[in-house]
């Protein structure tokens, strides 16, 4: 039980948010933000992530067919986490910061995603486009 407990609160820590895609002076355009998506299967589904082709809450930007997301604030980046809890390991992804995610979950696994991470540095992934 308290598993879920954290897998929720990991979950909560990571709600479907954006950010601007770097272009300055830009406070009132329309955002085109960063987009991520997943390369597998996120187990457990409780972030951004789709498996059999639904959507999982609390996503909050529907994924296209390609297991997408948005993020739309300034301070916050594609990261991907990975950390084992009870003996399974938990791989999920979002917008959000790794300090932030150090601060929740300090034994979490946490990268930054600054390319396409895909079978190389985590086993989800983003992507800015």
């Amino acid at each position: 039980m308290t598993g879920y407990l954290l897998v929720f609160a990991l979950a909560v820590a990571l709600p479907c948010r954006g950010n601007e895609n770097g272009n300055s002076d830009s406070s009132d355009s329309v955002h085109t933000g960063l987009e991520c998506y997943s390369c597998v299967k996120v187990s457990p589904p409780v972030l951004c992530a789709k498996s059999a082709d639904r959507e999982h809450p609390p996503c909050k930007v529907p994924f296209g067919k390609s297991n997408r997301m948005r993020c739309e604030s300034e301070e916050d980046n594609c990261i991907a986490i990975t950390y084992v809890h009870v003996g399974t390991v938990l791989n999920l992804f979002g917008c959000d910061t790794c300090e932030s995610i150090h601060d929740k979950v300090p034994t979490a696994k946490c990268v930054e995603c600054k390319q396409n991470l895909c079978n190389t540095e985590a086993p989800t992934s983003c992507d800015i486009v």
